[in-house]
């Protein structure tokens, strides 16, 4: 394992992993940096390196965990990236799975109940999605915000009804989500029979697996990181 370090050039990391090109696009970092060390592209784009570094290992690595307390002001920035995930989630990668189903329905000359369930599936899959979004915006990034600020003394305390974030309990349900992802794609790879386009059928399988890898990497910065940073803040207030 490879550790990533400020010291490295990003081009390197990324032509090791190009599943990170769309997490360094989420930060504003654009392809046609050259030979720049991180260090030097997060100081231009007023990132931290070091929680830039974590990051992409957290995403990289399975195994990793960092080996250094990040700074509690890293809070929002990394509520700000998860937050802009899950919405490119539904912005982007949805509607394009969205899409192609449809195509892939189109493309069949004669009703086909197969297709049917499907759709209906997907229509299911994109409800809970969005419930599950408005779930962790409201009791996981908005009470972790509220412990932000009364650590950092923009808050005098805690209001009376704060509930603090339930990470486990999060880490389960982003589970079930890619549960029904890999249940979507059972449902394309054993049971979809008929006459349908098959490349858009190989199209969908491959984008719903890569959808699979970014909600695992999602869950793991959220509680690898987010989780401990939270913990941490909590921690000065029982001291």
């Amino acid at each position: 394992m490879t550790i990533i370090t400020p010291d490295n050039k990003l081009a390197d990391v990324v032509l090791r992993n190009y599943h990170l090109i769309p997490v360094i696009n989420r930060f504003g970092i654009e392809l046609g940096f050259g030979d720049k060390k991180i260090s030097e592209i997060c100081r231009d784009c007023q990132i931290d390196a070091d929680f830039f570094a974590a990051l992409l290992n957290t995403i990289s690595y399975e195994s990793y965990f960092s080996d250094k307390s990040l700074n509690a002001s890293n809070t929002l920035q990394l509520i700000d990236y998860l937050k802009m995930t899950l919405a490119n989630y539904q912005e982007s990668q949805l509607n394009v799975i969205e899409i192609h189903i449809r195509q892939l329905s189109d493309s069949s000359p004669v009703p086909n109940e197969h297709l049917r369930l499907i759709e209906n599936f997907f229509a299911q899959f994109k409800t809970e999605f969005r419930q599950y979004t408005d779930s962790v915006n409201k009791e996981v990034f908005k009470p972790v915000t509220v412990i932000y600020e009364v650590y950092s003394g923009k808050e005098p305390h805690f209001s009376k009804n704060f509930k603090s974030p339930d990470f486990d309990a999060f880490q389960y349900k982003t589970g079930r989500l890619t549960d029904k992802l890999s249940d979507m794609k059972s449902l394309l790879v054993k049971y979809l029979t008929g006459t349908f386009d098959r490349r858009i059928r190989n199209a969908i399988i491959y984008i719903i697996a890569r959808f699979e890898v970014d909600i695992h990497n999602y869950m793991r910065l959220q509680y690898r990181l987010l989780k401990p940073m939270t913990k941490e803040m909590q921690a000065k207030f029982q001291s």
